[in-house]
C-alpha cells in the first residue's frame, strides 16, 4: 500500500507533468505548423526549449507511473539498476537539453550586446546548427555517462553545477541588456525633438516590454528551476537522510515541470508572434501572421485598387 506522502508527490508531479506536456506540445505544434517560424534563432531556441521540456515532462510522468505501480517490485536485482536508469533517461535528457539550450540563449544575448556588429553579420543558420548540435551532444554524453557509471547522485550534482553556470549567464545578460537599453533610451530622449514626443513614448514602451519579458523569464527560471536545484544540492551535501533527500527531489521535480508550464504563459502574454500563431493554429482564427510581411500588404493594396476602380465605374454609369 502506498504511503500518503507518495500519493501526494505522485499526484503533484503527475499533474504538473501532464500540464507540462500539453503546454509544450502546443508550442511544438505551432512551430511545426508555421513554415517560417523556425528560421530565426530566437524562435528556434523557443522550439528546442519546448522539445526539452516535453521530454522532461514525459520523464516525470514515467517516474510517477513507477511510484504508483512499481515496475521494480518483481524484478531481479541484477537488472533493476538498468530498468531504473532507463526510467530516468528521458527525465535527465530533457533536463540537460534544456539547461544547455538556455546557456546558448544567454550567450546569444551577451553577444548581441557586447559585439553588435559581429553579431549582426552572424548567420542564423550557423547559430541554430551550433546550438542544436552542442545541446544534443552534451545531453547525450551525460546520458552515456549515467549508463556507464550508474551514479544518479553524482549526475544530479553535475546538473546543479550547470544550473549555476546558466544562472550566472542569465543574470549577466539581463544586467547588460538593462544597462545598455537604459542608456539608449536616455540618449533618445535627449536627441529627439519635442514635436516627436510620441516616438519617444513608443520607444520607451517597447523597451519596457522587452525588459518585462526578460525579467519574467529570468524570475521564472530562478524561482522554479535554479532555487530547487540549489536546495537539493545543499541537502545532498549536509543530509544523510535518504527519505528527506527523496522528498526534496520530488518537490524539485514538479517545480521544474511547473516552470516549463509557465513559459507558455509568458510567451503568450509578451511575445506577439507566438500569440498570433496561437490564435491562428490553436484557436483557429483567420488572422494575418507577421511572417508573411509584405504579401498581406499587397493583398490589401490590390483590394483597395479594385474597390476604387469599381466605384469609378459606378460613377461613370450614373
Amino acid at each position: 500500500m502506498l504511503h500518503p506522502i507518495q500519493i501526494k508527490n505522485a499526484s503533484l508531479q503527475g499533474s504538473t507533468g501532464i500540464i507540462c506536456v500539453i503546454s509544450n506540445l502546443i508550442i511544438v505544434y505551432i512551430a511545426l505548423k508555421s513554415k517560417r517560424f523556425l528560421r530565426t534563432f530566437t524562435n528556434f531556441t523557443i522550439f528546442q526549449l519546448s522539445v526539452a521540456d516535453l521530454i522532461f515532462g514525459l520523464g516525470a510522468m514515467m517516474r510517477v507511473y513507477n511510484d504508483i505501480w512499481p515496475i521494480l517490485r518483481n524484478v531481479d536485482s541484477s537488472i533493476s539498476l538498468e530498468i531504473c536508469t532507463l526510467l530516468l533517461t528521458p527525465h535527465t535528457f530533457g533536463y540537460q537539453l534544456r539547461q544547455f539550450t538556455v546557456i546558448f540563449i544567454a550567450l546569444d544575448r551577451l553577444a548581441a550586446i557586447k559585439w553588435p556588429f559581429a553579431f549582426k553579420n552572424t548567420s542564423h543558420t550557423k547559430k541554430i546548427f551550433v546550438t542544436f548540435g552542442a545541446s544534443f551532444l552534451y545531453a547525450s554524453i551525460t546520458i552515456a555517462i549515467g549508463w556507464l557509471t550508474r551514479e544518479p547522485l553524482s549526475s544530479k550534482t553535475r546538473c546543479v553545477f550547470i544550473t549555476f553556470i546558466t544562472l550566472y549567464l542569465q543574470i549577466l545578460s539581463w544586467f547588460e541588456s538593462h544597462r545598455r537599453d537604459k542608456e539608449t533610451v536616455n540618449f533618445k530622449r535627449t536627441t529627439i525633438n519635442v514635436n516627436d514626443n510620441h516616438i519617444v513614448q513608443k520607444y520607451v514602451s517597447d523597451y519596457a516590454k522587452v525588459k518585462k519579458t526578460i525579467s519574467l523569464v529570468m524570475l521564472n527560471y530562478i524561482a522554479f528551476w535554479a532555487i530547487p536545484q540549489i536546495v537539493f544540492l545543499i541537502f545532498l551535501i549536509i543530509s544523510q537522510n535518504n527519505e528527506v533527500a527523496s522528498e526534496v527531489m520530488a518537490y524539485q521535480n514538479y517545480l521544474n515541470a511547473l516552470h516549463s508550464c509557465l513559459n507558455l504563459i509568458i510567451y503568450l502574454s509578451t511575445y506577439s508572434e507566438i500569440k498570433r500563431l496561437f490564435s491562428k493554429h490553436i484557436l483557429m482564427r483567420d488572422i494575418d501572421s507577421s511572417t508573411t510581411g509584405g504579401g498581406n500588404m499587397r493583398i490589401r493594396v490590390n483590394r483597395t485598387k479594385n474597390t476604387t476602380i469599381q466605384n469609378s465605374k459606378q460613377t461613370n454609369v450614373t
